[in-house]
């Protein structure tokens, strides 16, 4: 049971200070490690490219969809645009989210709840993965904590400025990400488990009140477009189902060749199912023994925290529109962090759940390892083997044609590239056909067709191509089997191109394409008898 039933927890004592510390310097630590060790990918790419565009509008571009991230880099980039400082600020959030969990826990239960909650969160490899990536998770997860936190503290002093800045967090956190509408929807359902005449309703009508108004223009935003934000979603599996579960775990990727990291998340899982329900039963048992009551909130919000988003969504994309997006539900990996806490403090004697935390501890960081070395797309070194292998004046071509961000970004960090000319949609004047959906951002995020790309390509003997879409090619140089706009690019490519062997580089593959040598004697044989005698 929790030791302040009344929400009145005693002073932090020095202990509490000193598990708090390591916590959180536990956190920037496995944050900060290789932060800049993964190439930038499309989505951070976007949001470098957003930030660096002045307007209201652009912030907005995005469907309304983390445009308060987009704000607050449009300011961070001025300090600089290495991968480093542009991750910077998502390593800060995640240690904020950290400490204010271990602070949530300590006023909700004790300091040893306190305390695994947040080293559990602090070795979450879900957690770390996007502690460590240029957009607004880590920012959601922060407000997040912190709107379940002014929400605490305003139900034990009942005044209305704790329940306006619960109101203000969540109105930023849905700014921050729409999908913060559930973690919202958690926060109200909570509140049937506490007694209807201790509430105090005007303050926490103010509150909601200024969640609505703060989070109307995003999402009215999203609503105009809505098959722009979640039309890539795949649709409702199964296996997305189990994904989301396997992401809030505490593992953001499906088990690997290796043994090691595959069993321990295997165990990780397994666990989760089984911390999961305890929570859940706790919360019943303290509900019929003690009726609506800050005992059962206790309980009560750490299982909703988790079940309401995972419920809504999968209900919404069995019936709307699929939502089953693994990092979608980072927020809610703080509640299965808490849940796995309380279940861990069930366990007797204190030494077998001392056993049984260092295992999780020890679990759960060898799926961060494990993350270190995983999700890395390879822009910057498909960057480095062009300008290795390009000659002056050799063209690239870039598939899908918007993944051009990502290789920019890599490219004209190096001086040596400006001899490398890029197609795309810019430099031929295309423009998407029909109602713009982007705005001022459409020129850098929407694709152009390819076989345009094919076209302009055509009128070179030389150029090269890289793809992240599927491609296999046998070691003759013929393309074996593509997918997406590499598909249709390699069909548009006139037969008299040679496709040479490619390199991969992580999900990146660069191929040189060459005019044969007949082709081309042929035609600057033509081009010599056809020119007139002076």
């Amino acid at each position: 049971m929790p030791r302040h039933a009344d929400f009145k927890p005693s002073p932090l004592s020095k202990r509490d200070w000193v598990a708090l510390g390591v916590s959180v310097t536990l956190a920037i630590g496995l944050c900060l490690y290789r932060l800049g060790g993964r190439s930038i990918w499309h989505d951070e790419a976007v949001s470098l490219r957003i930030a660096e565009t002045p307007g209201w509008d652009v912030a907005m571009s995005d469907g309304g969809n983390m445009a308060l991230y987009y704000l607050f880099m449009r300011a961070w980039v001025r300090l600089g645009t290495s991968l480093e400082v542009l991750r910077l600020p998502s390593v800060l959030f995640s240690a904020a989210g950290v400490a204010l969990l271990y602070l949530l826990a300590r006023r909700l239960f004790d300091a040893r709840i306190a305390g695994m909650s947040a080293l559990l969160l602090a070795v979450n490899s879900s957690f770390v993965y996007y502690g460590q990536e240029a957009r607004s998770y880590a920012l959601v997860l922060m407000l997040t904590v912190g709107a379940w936190m002014a929400l605490a503290v305003g139900l034990e002093r009942r005044t209305v400025g704790w329940f306006l800045l619960w109101g203000a967090l969540n109105a930023l956190a849905v700014g921050a990400h729409l999908f913060s509408i559930l973690l919202v929807a958690a926060q109200i359902s909570s509140l049937p488990l506490l007694p209807r005449r201790s509430l105090p309703w005007r303050a926490l009508l103010a509150g909601v009140a200024l969640t609505a108004a703060g989070a109307a223009p995003f999402v009215l935003a999203a609503a105009q477009r809505r098959s722009v934000q979640i039309g890539w979603i795949p649709r409702t599996s199964i296996a997305g189902l189990r994904q989301v579960l396997w992401f809030l775990g505490g593992n953001n990727f499906e088990p690997a060749a290796d043994w090691l990291t595959t069993y321990a998340g295997v165990v990780v899982l397994i666990v989760c199912l089984v911390g999961w329900p305890t929570g859940i039963w706790l919360a019943v048992r303290s509900f019929r023994v003690h009726g609506p009551s800050p005992q059962a909130w206790s309980y009560g919000m750490a299982v909703l925290w988790l079940v309401v988003p995972l419920v809504g969504a999968t209900v919404a994309s069995a019936t709307v529109q699929p939502l089953l997006v693994p990092r979608f539900f980072i927020a809610a990996v703080p509640a299965s962090s808490l849940l796995l806490a309380l279940a861990v403090a069930q366990i007797q004697p204190r030494p077998v759940a001392l056993v049984t935390l260092v295992l999780l501890i020890a679990l759960g960081a060898s799926g961060v390892v494990r993350s270190y070395g995983t999700g890395n797309w390879g822009w910057n070194e498909a960057a480095d083997h062009l300008i290795q292998a390009a000659r002056p004046g050799d063209a690239v071509v870039i598939l899908p044609s918007y993944q051009r961000l990502s290789l920019d970004y890599h490219l004209r960090r190096r001086p040596a590239s400006r001899s490398l000319e890029v197609l795309s949609p810019r430099d031929a004047g295309w423009r998407p056909p029909g109602p713009t959906v982007y705005g001022v951002a459409e020129a850098f995020l929407l694709p152009a067709p390819p076989q345009r790309a094919a076209r302009e390509a055509g009128l070179r003997d030389r150029f090269w191509v890289v793809t992240s879409d599927y491609t296999r090619w046998d070691s003759s140089g013929r393309v074996e089997e593509a997918w997406g706009q590499a598909s249709e690019f390699f069909e548009a490519l006139d037969s008299s191109f040679r496709i040479g062997s490619g390199d991969g580089f992580g999900r990146v593959g660069v191929l040189l394409v060459e005019r044969t040598r007949a082709e081309t004697e042929t035609g600057n044989a033509g081009t010599t008898t056809g020119t007139p005698a002076g």
